[in-house]
Protein backbone atom coordinates (compact mmCIF):
# COMPACT_ATOMS: atom_id res chain seq x y z
CA UNK A 1 0.00 0.00 0.00
CA UNK A 2 0.82 3.48 -1.02
CA UNK A 3 2.05 6.10 1.93
CA UNK A 4 -0.59 8.72 2.43
CA UNK A 5 1.80 11.91 2.56
CA UNK A 6 1.54 15.61 2.17
CA UNK A 7 4.90 17.00 0.75
CA UNK A 8 5.64 20.74 1.43
CA UNK A 9 8.45 21.08 -1.57
CA UNK A 10 10.62 24.30 -1.06
CA UNK A 11 11.44 26.35 -4.21
CA UNK A 12 14.86 25.69 -5.84
CA UNK A 13 15.10 30.06 -4.67
CA UNK A 14 14.53 28.69 -0.71
CA UNK A 15 16.86 25.64 -0.49
CA UNK A 16 19.83 28.26 -2.51
CA UNK A 17 18.36 31.17 0.42
CA UNK A 18 19.90 28.90 3.27
CA UNK A 19 23.49 29.37 1.86
CA UNK A 20 26.15 27.77 3.82
CA UNK A 21 23.62 25.57 5.63
CA UNK A 22 22.85 23.97 2.03
CA UNK A 23 26.34 23.34 1.37
CA UNK A 24 26.73 21.55 4.73
CA UNK A 25 23.67 19.81 4.22
CA UNK A 26 24.73 18.64 0.81
CA UNK A 27 28.52 16.96 2.54
CA UNK A 28 28.31 12.90 2.69
CA UNK A 29 28.31 13.45 6.66
CA UNK A 30 25.25 15.71 7.12
CA UNK A 31 23.27 12.83 5.69
CA UNK A 32 21.41 12.35 9.01
CA UNK A 33 20.58 16.22 9.40
CA UNK A 34 19.69 16.07 5.74
CA UNK A 35 17.30 12.55 5.87
CA UNK A 36 15.84 15.08 9.26
CA UNK A 37 14.72 17.96 7.39
CA UNK A 38 13.47 16.22 4.46
CA UNK A 39 11.40 14.43 6.97
CA UNK A 40 10.18 17.49 8.70
CA UNK A 41 8.41 18.48 4.89
CA UNK A 42 6.14 15.37 4.93
CA UNK A 43 3.36 15.78 6.65
CA UNK A 44 1.78 12.00 7.53
CA UNK A 45 -1.34 12.32 6.52
CA UNK A 46 -2.85 13.66 3.12
CA UNK A 47 -4.08 17.24 3.45
CA UNK A 48 -5.43 18.92 0.86
CA UNK A 49 -5.11 22.74 0.41
CA UNK A 50 -9.30 23.11 1.78
CA UNK A 51 -8.49 20.56 4.47
CA UNK A 52 -5.93 23.42 6.20
CA UNK A 53 -8.23 25.03 9.16
CA UNK A 54 -8.94 28.79 9.53
CA UNK A 55 -6.51 29.91 12.59
CA UNK A 56 -4.03 27.71 13.09
CA UNK A 57 -3.15 23.93 13.01
CA UNK A 58 -0.83 21.05 14.14
CA UNK A 59 0.20 18.61 11.44
CA UNK A 60 2.95 15.60 12.60
CA UNK A 61 5.49 15.20 10.54
CA UNK A 62 7.48 11.73 9.69
CA UNK A 63 10.62 13.89 10.96
CA UNK A 64 8.24 12.88 14.53
CA UNK A 65 7.55 16.45 15.48
CA UNK A 66 4.48 18.92 14.37
CA UNK A 67 5.07 21.68 11.97
CA UNK A 68 2.19 24.49 12.10
CA UNK A 69 -0.01 25.96 9.48
CA UNK A 70 -1.90 29.29 9.84
CA UNK A 71 -4.83 30.02 7.35
CA UNK A 72 -5.55 33.71 7.05
CA UNK A 73 -9.24 34.31 5.80
CA UNK A 74 -8.41 35.66 2.80
CA UNK A 75 -6.77 31.87 2.31
CA UNK A 76 -3.59 32.36 2.95
CA UNK A 77 -1.58 29.41 3.76
CA UNK A 78 1.79 29.83 6.54
CA UNK A 79 3.74 26.92 7.55
CA UNK A 80 6.49 27.37 10.22
CA UNK A 81 8.12 24.87 12.52
CA UNK A 82 7.07 24.16 16.18
CA UNK A 83 6.94 26.43 18.76
CA UNK A 84 7.90 26.69 22.21
CA UNK A 85 5.75 29.11 24.71
CA UNK A 86 5.62 31.41 21.42
CA UNK A 87 9.30 30.99 20.72
CA UNK A 88 11.15 28.99 17.41
CA UNK A 89 11.83 25.55 19.16
CA UNK A 90 15.20 25.75 16.88
CA UNK A 91 15.44 29.22 17.61
CA UNK A 92 14.51 30.50 13.85
CA UNK A 93 11.34 31.72 12.82
CA UNK A 94 10.94 30.45 9.29
CA UNK A 95 7.38 31.34 7.83
CA UNK A 96 7.08 29.84 4.78
CA UNK A 97 3.80 30.72 2.44
CA UNK A 98 2.22 28.01 0.48
CA UNK A 99 2.51 29.36 -3.04
CA UNK A 100 1.24 26.71 -5.15
CA UNK A 101 -0.77 23.50 -3.72
CA UNK A 102 -2.76 20.32 -4.08
CA UNK A 103 -0.99 18.72 -6.94
CA UNK A 104 -1.87 14.54 -6.32
CA UNK A 105 0.81 11.88 -6.46
CA UNK A 106 0.03 8.11 -6.34
CA UNK A 107 1.29 8.57 -2.59
CA UNK A 108 -0.27 12.21 -1.52
CA UNK A 109 -0.29 15.46 -2.15
CA UNK A 110 1.78 18.26 -2.95
CA UNK A 111 2.32 21.88 -1.97
CA UNK A 112 4.84 23.61 -3.10
CA UNK A 113 6.45 26.61 -0.18
CA UNK A 114 8.80 29.25 -0.10
CA UNK A 115 10.67 28.69 2.82
CA UNK A 116 12.96 25.64 3.65
CA UNK A 117 11.44 24.93 7.52
CA UNK A 118 14.40 23.60 9.59
CA UNK A 119 13.21 20.75 12.33
CA UNK A 120 13.50 21.78 15.79
CA UNK A 121 16.40 19.58 16.75
CA UNK A 122 18.82 20.49 13.18
CA UNK A 123 21.54 22.74 15.23
CA UNK A 124 24.02 24.15 12.83
CA UNK A 125 27.08 25.24 14.66
CA UNK A 126 29.67 27.55 13.78
CA UNK A 127 31.99 23.76 12.53
CA UNK A 128 29.32 23.05 10.45
CA UNK A 129 29.32 26.05 8.50
CA UNK A 130 33.14 26.18 7.95
CA UNK A 131 32.13 22.24 6.66
CA UNK A 132 29.94 23.73 4.25
CA UNK A 133 31.95 26.51 3.10
CA UNK A 134 34.98 23.84 2.70
CA UNK A 135 37.10 26.34 4.55
CA UNK A 136 38.90 23.47 6.25
CA UNK A 137 42.05 25.07 6.78
CA UNK A 138 40.15 27.69 8.89
CA UNK A 139 38.55 25.02 10.88
CA UNK A 140 41.88 23.40 11.51
CA UNK A 141 43.16 26.82 12.61
CA UNK A 142 40.47 27.58 15.00
CA UNK A 143 41.15 24.05 16.57
CA UNK A 144 44.53 24.00 16.64
CA UNK A 145 44.65 27.42 18.23
CA UNK A 146 42.73 25.69 20.92
CA UNK A 147 39.43 27.43 19.94
CA UNK A 148 37.20 24.74 19.68
CA UNK A 149 34.21 26.49 21.93
CA UNK A 150 34.09 29.02 18.53
CA UNK A 151 33.00 26.14 16.52
CA UNK A 152 30.81 23.90 18.98
CA UNK A 153 28.71 27.39 19.84
CA UNK A 154 29.77 26.32 23.86
CA UNK A 155 31.11 29.00 25.88
CA UNK A 156 34.55 30.03 26.29
CA UNK A 157 36.12 28.63 28.95
CA UNK A 158 36.86 31.26 31.75
CA UNK A 159 40.47 31.51 30.94
CA UNK A 160 40.42 32.31 27.45
CA UNK A 161 39.39 35.88 28.06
Amino acid sequence: QAPSLTFLIPTNKAFANLGLVMKYLLLPAARRELRSLIQYHMIDEIVYLDDFPMGSGRFPTLHGSEIMAEKSANGTIMIHGATIAGKPANGEMRDAEVIDGTALTSSGAIHVINQVELPPDLEITMDKLLRGARALTMLDLVKAAGLNWVLDGSQPPSSSH
